[in-house]
């Protein structure tokens, strides 16, 4: 999600400070914060893109061979593609 939305969504139903979001999505290691590419403002904080990181990990056996119940999430690549025959990803 752009920062800038997320700003505005989290404004709707918290009252944080931007000095205390700015901080949290910056300093937090569970937040990453994506610059786009150089050339179209990039550089700017607030053209950032805001993504949460996870230790959730795709099985990437799922789907070519069977998994050894390895804990990992198992999830089609059609269904994620939303190419799935039996339904929409």
């Amino acid at each position: 999600m752009q920062l800038q939305q997320l700003w505005r969504e989290l404004q709707l139903c918290s009252n944080i400070s931007q000095q205390e979001f700015s901080f949290i999505v910056q300093e937090c290691p569970r937040f990453l914060l994506v610059r786009g590419p150089a050339g179209d403002g990039g550089g700017r904080l607030e053209d950032c893109t805001v993504v949460a990181k996870t230790s959730l990990r795709l099985c990437r056996r799922y789907g070519r061979e069977p998994c050894a119940d390895c804990q990992q999430l198992h999830l089609c690549k059609f269904f994620i593609y939303g190419t799935c025959r039996f339904g929409k990803g």
